[in-house]
């Protein structure tokens, strides 16, 4: 199992094995230098099967929580990150909620992790990125759309489906940028270059086009099931 986290925040980590089993975890540093070694975790309710520990992690790299049982071990990797000097996203998570609406606990975690890779990810296309929203030469606005879209895409096909349907109404993915994973289409390029909005003159069809079909019956290469088009 892995986690990412930021320098300094508190996080849980649970370990599942017997009730009353006897567990130990260790906390190893990126050079797997120990920080916590053989601690003792108690069950979390009592007599529960649940060993929860909580740590913290004061500098960034991957680290490692090992919790040890009789006859087990596991490992929880966690790659702490540190956002101490970096520039913010380009994007807030209430550009997201604008589009997709409310977000549980566990999606707005994903939204934030989505929104500051996907601005990585168009600061290293376009280095200069920043001061070109800074001297007016690109719309903050619609610079903002891009790292949007991009989570957006990913939340709404996180299973990188081809196609789904529900009832009588069926949808399709562009797959090649809605497979579940961030990717830099060029409506997202143009959006964060300048005099590049003629990008979708090219003919390129936007990402996760639904086409919904009610009550029609389905083409003959269509497989019934969740599966969807192949």
């Amino acid at each position: 199992m892995s986690a990412v986290v930021d320098v300094g925040d508190a996080f849980t980590l649970t370990f599942t094995s017997l009730p009353g089993a006897v567990v130990y975890v260790d906390w190893l540093d990126p050079d797997l230098t120990p920080v916590i070694n053989q601690e003792l975790v108690p069950a979390s309710p009592a007599g529960s099967n649940t060993y929860p520990r909580t740590f913290t992690a004061p500098r960034p790299g991957m680290w490692t929580a090992r919790f040890l049982t009789a006859g087990a071990t596991d490992d929880y990797h966690v790659r702490v990150v540190s956002t101490i000097g970096q520039p913010p996203p380009l994007a807030a998570v209430g550009d997201v909620v604008a589009q997709y609406g409310p977000l549980s606990d566990d999606e707005a975690t994903l939204t934030r992790y989505l929104l500051r890779a996907a601005s990585a990810m168009l600061r290293q296309q376009v280095p200069n990125l920043d001061p070109m929203v800074t001297d007016g030469r690109l719309n903050p606005n619609v610079v903002a759309l891009a790292p949007t879209n991009m989570t957006l895409r990913v939340l709404r096909n996180p299973d990188g489906l081809r196609a789904e349907t529900t009832g009588p109404f069926s949808r399709t993915f562009d797959v090649s940028a809605a497979a579940g994973l961030l990717v830099v289409t060029p409506v997202d390029l143009a959006n964060v270059t300048p005099g590049a909005a003629a990008a979708t003159s090219s003919g390129w069809a936007p990402p996760s086009t639904i086409r919904v079909t009610p009550g029609m019956a389905p083409p003959p290469h269509w497989n019934r099931g969740r599966s969807g088009w192949h």
